[in-house]
């Protein structure tokens, strides 16, 4: 098993799967056929975790922290493939990423996560904190 830099081709195929991301990801806020910000993070490097198949990916970059406004490292998207859950490798990729974002000089790591994503569990074993929280009313 090792984690590598994902090809051309294999970051053709994460995008292709974006709208099942996102639908996963917002906990079904987001349906599959509504297009977020869908692969729009700007400047960032496309990771997989590859044991004789792609078992999931970590996309992360740069980003301007919020409130304080300095240059802060970002996980932008965590995805294991369902049939490779459970096997520790969302840690893997989630450590890999945060060591990559240390050795560049980042003081911080920043994500977002939708209340229920059930991988807020595994960032908040990691040590990340809830800084902010936006909340919505419906007024229709």
């Amino acid at each position: 098993m090792k984690i590598r830099q994902a090809t051309e081709y294999e970051q053709a195929r994460i995008k292709e799967l974006a709208a099942k991301v996102q639908e996963e990801a917002t906990v079904g806020y987001l349906p599959a056929d509504h297009h977020m910000l869908t692969n729009g993070f700007g400047p960032c490097e496309y990771w997989v975790i590859d044991h004789n198949q792609i078992c999931g990916w970590i996309v992360f970059g740069e980003t301007i922290a919020p409130f304080k406004h300095v240059r802060s490292g970002m996980i932008f998207e965590l995805f294991v493939l369902p049939t490779s859950r459970n096997k520790g490798y969302g840690s893997l990729l989630m450590s890999f990423a945060i060591e990559e974002l240390r050795q560049r000089g980042y003081e911080t790591v920043h994500l977002n996560v939708f209340a229920n994503n059930q991988a807020k569990n595994l960032y908040n074993r990691m040590g990340f904190k809830e800084v902010s929280t936006i909340m919505e009313m419906e007024l229709s």
